[in-house]
């Protein structure tokens, strides 16, 4: 998705670099408009999970020792989940960012 994004918007990309946007500026922007959406899935996810949590140990067995109220389980998960969404967009916003900005302005 946010190589699509960021293929998407190589005019604009490139007119912010012709007139002097840093390239950590461009990455930035990218992996920001990139990180949005998925900090709202995080959201809606743990606030869901939150309230289905009475069920999960019986959905789950009651031997397996899960406690699923520990909050420090959920904001690892967030974590480590934030991080790879990160981590998968800042390939796409660094070659965006990379690009020449003579060639993103004669594409069209």
């Amino acid at each position: 998705m946010a190589a699509f994004a960021a293929s998407q918007r190589t005019r604009e990309l490139g007119i912010r670099v012709a007139l002097g946007a840093k390239r950590a500026d461009i990455v930035r922007l990218i992996v920001l408009q990139g990180v949005k959406p998925v900090l709202a899935g995080l959201a809606a996810g743990v606030l869901m999970t939150a309230g289905l949590a009475h069920g999960l140990p019986r959905l789950l067995g009651e031997p397996l020792p899960l406690y699923a109220q520990d909050p420090r389980a959920y904001a690892a998960v967030a974590i480590v989940l934030a991080l790879a969404a990160v981590a998968a967009m800042s390939g796409p916003a660094r070659k965006a960012a990379s690009s020449d900005p003579l060639w993103a302005l004669r594409q069209d």
